[in-house]
Protein backbone atom coordinates (compact mmCIF):
# COMPACT_ATOMS: atom_id res chain seq x y z
CA UNK A 1 0.00 0.00 0.00
CA UNK A 2 1.08 3.36 -0.73
CA UNK A 3 -0.33 6.43 0.52
CA UNK A 4 -0.06 10.18 1.95
CA UNK A 5 -1.79 12.57 3.95
CA UNK A 6 -2.02 16.75 4.11
CA UNK A 7 -3.19 18.47 7.40
CA UNK A 8 -4.30 21.89 8.14
CA UNK A 9 -4.99 22.66 11.56
CA UNK A 10 -6.68 26.60 11.52
CA UNK A 11 -7.63 28.93 14.85
CA UNK A 12 -10.55 30.64 13.62
CA UNK A 13 -11.03 32.35 16.74
CA UNK A 14 -9.10 32.40 20.34
CA UNK A 15 -12.01 29.58 21.18
CA UNK A 16 -12.58 27.18 18.27
CA UNK A 17 -9.87 25.01 15.99
CA UNK A 18 -10.67 23.50 12.91
CA UNK A 19 -8.79 20.64 11.63
CA UNK A 20 -8.51 19.63 7.89
CA UNK A 21 -7.08 16.54 6.63
CA UNK A 22 -7.03 14.73 3.19
CA UNK A 23 -5.44 11.69 1.85
CA UNK A 24 -4.85 8.91 -0.26
CA UNK A 25 -4.55 5.30 -0.13
CA UNK A 26 -3.62 2.89 -2.52
CA UNK A 27 -3.49 -0.93 -2.89
CA UNK A 28 -0.89 -2.21 -5.21
CA UNK A 29 -1.61 -6.17 -4.85
CA UNK A 30 -4.40 -7.30 -2.77
CA UNK A 31 -4.80 -10.62 -4.52
CA UNK A 32 -2.75 -11.86 -1.55
CA UNK A 33 -4.81 -9.88 1.25
CA UNK A 34 -8.20 -12.24 -0.11
CA UNK A 35 -5.87 -15.53 -0.21
CA UNK A 36 -4.95 -14.96 3.62
CA UNK A 37 -8.40 -15.81 4.42
CA UNK A 38 -8.13 -19.28 2.96
CA UNK A 39 -6.07 -20.19 5.88
CA UNK A 40 -7.21 -17.80 8.43
CA UNK A 41 -10.90 -17.44 9.62
CA UNK A 42 -10.20 -14.55 12.00
CA UNK A 43 -10.16 -12.20 9.36
CA UNK A 44 -12.85 -10.81 8.30
CA UNK A 45 -14.22 -10.50 4.63
CA UNK A 46 -17.60 -8.99 3.12
CA UNK A 47 -16.14 -7.20 0.23
CA UNK A 48 -16.82 -8.89 -3.06
CA UNK A 49 -14.26 -11.56 -4.38
CA UNK A 50 -13.06 -14.35 -7.10
CA UNK A 51 -13.00 -17.42 -6.25
CA UNK A 52 -10.24 -19.55 -7.69
CA UNK A 53 -12.31 -20.99 -10.73
CA UNK A 54 -13.59 -17.51 -11.60
CA UNK A 55 -16.40 -17.28 -9.88
CA UNK A 56 -17.45 -13.79 -8.48
CA UNK A 57 -18.85 -14.52 -4.85
CA UNK A 58 -21.03 -11.53 -3.78
CA UNK A 59 -19.88 -9.98 -0.57
CA UNK A 60 -22.41 -7.67 1.70
CA UNK A 61 -22.15 -10.23 4.94
CA UNK A 62 -19.01 -12.06 6.52
CA UNK A 63 -17.96 -14.94 3.75
CA UNK A 64 -15.70 -17.54 4.30
CA UNK A 65 -13.92 -19.60 1.87
CA UNK A 66 -14.61 -23.04 0.52
CA UNK A 67 -11.57 -24.87 0.45
CA UNK A 68 -12.37 -26.79 -2.71
CA UNK A 69 -12.63 -23.50 -4.45
CA UNK A 70 -10.82 -20.82 -2.22
CA UNK A 71 -10.45 -16.93 -2.45
CA UNK A 72 -8.30 -16.00 -5.39
CA UNK A 73 -8.95 -12.13 -5.26
CA UNK A 74 -11.06 -9.31 -4.21
CA UNK A 75 -13.57 -8.33 -7.40
CA UNK A 76 -12.15 -4.72 -7.27
CA UNK A 77 -9.16 -2.47 -6.40
CA UNK A 78 -8.99 -0.42 -3.75
CA UNK A 79 -7.73 3.23 -4.13
CA UNK A 80 -9.26 5.58 -1.39
CA UNK A 81 -9.90 8.75 -1.03
CA UNK A 82 -10.14 10.12 2.04
CA UNK A 83 -11.34 13.47 4.16
CA UNK A 84 -12.23 14.63 7.19
CA UNK A 85 -12.89 17.68 9.45
CA UNK A 86 -12.68 18.18 13.07
CA UNK A 87 -13.97 21.60 14.34
CA UNK A 88 -14.25 22.08 18.44
CA UNK A 89 -14.82 25.25 20.62
CA UNK A 90 -12.33 25.27 23.59
CA UNK A 91 -15.15 26.59 26.21
CA UNK A 92 -19.04 26.61 26.46
CA UNK A 93 -20.15 28.37 29.46
CA UNK A 94 -18.00 26.09 31.49
CA UNK A 95 -19.63 22.84 30.94
CA UNK A 96 -17.16 21.45 28.66
CA UNK A 97 -15.51 21.21 25.06
CA UNK A 98 -17.71 20.34 22.19
CA UNK A 99 -16.53 18.88 19.05
CA UNK A 100 -17.84 17.43 16.21
CA UNK A 101 -16.43 15.45 13.37
CA UNK A 102 -16.95 14.51 9.55
CA UNK A 103 -15.14 11.99 7.53
CA UNK A 104 -15.80 10.77 4.20
CA UNK A 105 -13.97 7.87 2.38
CA UNK A 106 -14.33 6.55 -1.46
CA UNK A 107 -13.07 4.05 -2.81
CA UNK A 108 -12.36 5.11 -6.58
CA UNK A 109 -11.65 1.36 -7.42
CA UNK A 110 -14.99 0.48 -6.88
CA UNK A 111 -18.03 0.10 -9.67
CA UNK A 112 -20.67 0.67 -7.44
CA UNK A 113 -21.09 0.26 -3.16
CA UNK A 114 -17.80 2.70 -3.03
CA UNK A 115 -18.30 5.12 -0.32
CA UNK A 116 -18.14 5.31 3.40
CA UNK A 117 -18.44 8.35 6.27
CA UNK A 118 -19.58 9.07 9.74
CA UNK A 119 -20.34 12.27 11.56
CA UNK A 120 -20.58 12.84 14.84
CA UNK A 121 -20.82 15.12 17.98
CA UNK A 122 -19.57 15.20 21.73
CA UNK A 123 -18.68 17.59 25.09
CA UNK A 124 -15.45 17.00 26.87
CA UNK A 125 -15.17 17.75 30.41
CA UNK A 126 -12.13 15.19 31.52
CA UNK A 127 -10.17 18.10 32.00
CA UNK A 128 -10.93 18.66 35.69
CA UNK A 129 -12.04 16.12 38.22
CA UNK A 130 -14.50 14.66 38.32
CA UNK A 131 -14.65 14.40 34.26
CA UNK A 132 -16.90 13.53 31.82
CA UNK A 133 -17.39 13.09 28.22
CA UNK A 134 -20.40 12.23 25.52
CA UNK A 135 -19.99 11.09 22.50
CA UNK A 136 -22.57 10.06 19.62
CA UNK A 137 -21.47 9.19 15.92
CA UNK A 138 -23.42 7.94 12.77
CA UNK A 139 -21.74 5.17 10.74
CA UNK A 140 -22.12 4.01 7.04
CA UNK A 141 -19.80 2.05 5.08
CA UNK A 142 -20.84 0.68 1.92
CA UNK A 143 -19.70 -3.11 0.81
CA UNK A 144 -16.65 -1.62 -1.32
CA UNK A 145 -15.65 1.14 0.29
CA UNK A 146 -12.98 -0.13 2.31
CA UNK A 147 -11.20 -3.35 2.69
CA UNK A 148 -13.27 -5.03 5.44
CA UNK A 149 -10.43 -6.91 6.84
CA UNK A 150 -9.01 -3.54 8.26
CA UNK A 151 -12.77 -1.78 9.43
CA UNK A 152 -13.58 -1.69 12.49
CA UNK A 153 -14.34 -4.69 13.79
CA UNK A 154 -17.14 -4.32 16.55
CA UNK A 155 -19.33 -2.49 13.51
CA UNK A 156 -22.05 -4.47 13.25
CA UNK A 157 -20.96 -8.22 12.66
CA UNK A 158 -17.85 -6.81 11.24
CA UNK A 159 -16.81 -6.29 7.84
CA UNK A 160 -18.77 -3.54 5.66
CA UNK A 161 -22.67 -2.71 4.02
CA UNK A 162 -22.91 -1.78 7.91
CA UNK A 163 -24.35 1.43 8.89
CA UNK A 164 -26.15 2.73 12.71
CA UNK A 165 -25.02 4.82 15.56
CA UNK A 166 -21.87 4.52 18.10
CA UNK A 167 -22.71 6.66 21.31
CA UNK A 168 -20.20 6.44 24.44
CA UNK A 169 -19.81 7.66 27.94
CA UNK A 170 -17.10 8.45 29.75
CA UNK A 171 -16.31 8.89 33.93
CA UNK A 172 -13.50 9.63 35.57
CA UNK A 173 -13.86 10.02 39.16
CA UNK A 174 -10.08 10.50 40.14
CA UNK A 175 -6.89 10.85 38.17
CA UNK A 176 -6.34 7.48 37.42
CA UNK A 177 -9.41 5.29 37.15
CA UNK A 178 -11.95 5.96 33.90
CA UNK A 179 -15.04 4.23 33.17
CA UNK A 180 -16.60 4.14 29.99
CA UNK A 181 -19.27 2.44 28.11
CA UNK A 182 -19.97 2.60 24.40
CA UNK A 183 -23.21 1.26 22.31
CA UNK A 184 -23.63 0.42 18.82
CA UNK A 185 -26.50 -0.15 16.78
CA UNK A 186 -25.81 -1.31 13.65
CA UNK A 187 -27.70 -3.03 10.54
CA UNK A 188 -26.95 -3.59 7.12
CA UNK A 189 -26.92 -0.91 4.56
CA UNK A 190 -28.18 -3.06 1.38
CA UNK A 191 -30.29 -6.40 2.05
CA UNK A 192 -28.34 -9.69 2.87
CA UNK A 193 -28.88 -12.91 5.58
CA UNK A 194 -28.81 -11.96 8.30
CA UNK A 195 -30.07 -8.57 7.91
CA UNK A 196 -31.30 -7.49 11.95
CA UNK A 197 -29.52 -5.13 13.68
CA UNK A 198 -26.82 -6.24 15.94
CA UNK A 199 -26.80 -3.97 19.41
CA UNK A 200 -23.31 -4.56 21.04
CA UNK A 201 -22.60 -2.84 24.44
CA UNK A 202 -18.97 -2.50 25.46
CA UNK A 203 -17.69 -1.31 29.43
CA UNK A 204 -14.14 -0.51 30.06
CA UNK A 205 -12.80 0.24 33.06
CA UNK A 206 -8.74 1.60 32.63
CA UNK A 207 -6.40 2.50 35.69
CA UNK A 208 -3.61 4.64 34.72
CA UNK A 209 -0.21 4.31 36.90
Amino acid sequence: MLGGQALLDLKPSETTSLNLAGGYYGYANVGPLAQVANGNDQVNISNSVVLKDGTVLEGGKLIKPDPANPFDQFASGFGQLHGSAALRVDRLRGRGRPAGVREVVHNLEADDLATGYQFGLGLDRMRKLPGWSLAAVWVHVEQEAVLSMYSYSDLGRGGTNQEGIIAAVQYRPVRNVTFALREHIVSPIRTVTPDTPVNRLQVDVSFAF
